[in-house]
This record gives structure tokens, sequence and C-alpha cells, in this order.
């Protein structure tokens, strides 16, 4: 990773499965970007699963944080995925636990320890990936001009796709969101991109 960049780490998609006192439990973890991507992928794996007792779920981007029980007892289901997910090391994630009744019954106390612990294991055994935060600059020049840049740009940063070489030469890079850019450019915003989807110019 090149200096200046801010990042975190986040995860792959991942889903496990465990009976537990007969019940079975599917837990699913997914990266997630935003409010919206995350009410996407509980909705999906919900209707995946949707003839299952419960779907609970809890996600956090930063400091934002929401959970539901999803009709188990108040605080015994989405409350405990969400520790797991304070307790890990990753962010911008999504958990949702879906539990297929057994007939035997766990208890709260029971409930939380289950739901707690298929959250902490899908996210243990998920790949994880480093998350650059940045901002993407487009940049159009003559020839003349593409060593220098290319310079400013290896030593800084990436490029997102091949430069295009027509009448001049345009690229499109990532470099950290403080970095001044000092040359004509057009700034597109901040983005957070995947370390393993930038290209070394």
């Amino acid at each position: 990773m090149k200096d200046g960049f801010e990042y975190f780490i986040s995860i792959a998609e991942n889903r496990i499965e465990e009976k537990i006192d007969r019940s079975l439990f599917i837990s699913t973890a997914s990266y997630i970007e935003n409010e919206e991507m995350a009410k996407n992928v509980i909705f999906k794996v919900s209707q995946e699963f949707k003839d299952a007792t419960h779907n609970c779920w809890a996600y956090k981007i930063g400091n934002l944080q929401f959970y539901s029980d999803a009709g188990e007892p108040a605080n015994s289901a989405g409350r405990p995925i969400m520790d797991a997910i304070r307790s890990s090391d990753v962010e911008n994630v999504a958990v949702i636990v879906s539990r297929y009744f057994g007939g035997k019954k766990l208890g709260i106390r029971g409930l939380i320890d289950a739901y707690n612990h298929m959250a902490k294991k899908v996210l243990e055994s998920a790949v994880k990936k480093r998350f650059l935060i940045g901002k993407i600059v487009e940049i159009k020049c003559a020839y003349k001009d593409f060593d220098r840049i290319r310079y400013f740009i290896q030593k800084h940063g990436y490029i997102i796709s091949p430069p295009d070489f027509k009448e001049f030469v345009a690229i499109k890079a990532f470099v950290p969101e403080n970095l001044s850019v000092n040359f004509d450019h057009k700034d597109v915003g901040e983005w957070i991109i995947e370390e393993g989807r930038l290209i070394e110019l």
C-alpha cells in the first residue's frame, strides 16, 4: 500500500451453518458500502431463507449501527450479532443469522450465545480484504507530460484502468484524499476501493 492512504479491513462474502440444540443456524456476512447496500443484502438473504423461523441481522458502517431481533425476544439476537461485529477487526459489514427452529427452546441466554457465536464464526472465517479511502482524479495530458505524471502516480497512487492514448493521454488515477495534485485534473470525489482491484502504473 502506498503512503498517505487511510484504510480499513473488511471481508469477502461468507456463509457458514451449524446446528445448535436442534436449531439450524445459517450465518451470512457481507461487505457493505452504505445503508442502501446493507438493506439490499438483508432483504436478499431474508428472501433466500424466507421459510426460516427468524432472519436476525446487524450492520455497521463506521459509527452507523443498526440491528434487529426479527421476532426473537428483545436483545437476544440482533444485539449479540452487533456485539460480535464490534469486537471483530472488520468494518462495513452486515451479518444475517437465519434460524430454523428445531423443536427445542434455547432460552434467552441460549439465544444470545448462539447468535453471538454464529456471527463471530462467520466473521472470523471470512477472507479479509483491505479497502483504501482516497479520491479519483481524471487527468488529460499531452504526450510530452506523460512521464512526469506517470512518475507522480507511481509514487503516490494507482490507476483505475489502463491509460487511453489518443490525441491526448487520459488517465483515471486513485490517490490519497489529502494529496495535492499540482497539474490540470478533475476531482471526481472520494471513493473507497478494494486494494486488490487497483492497478500499478
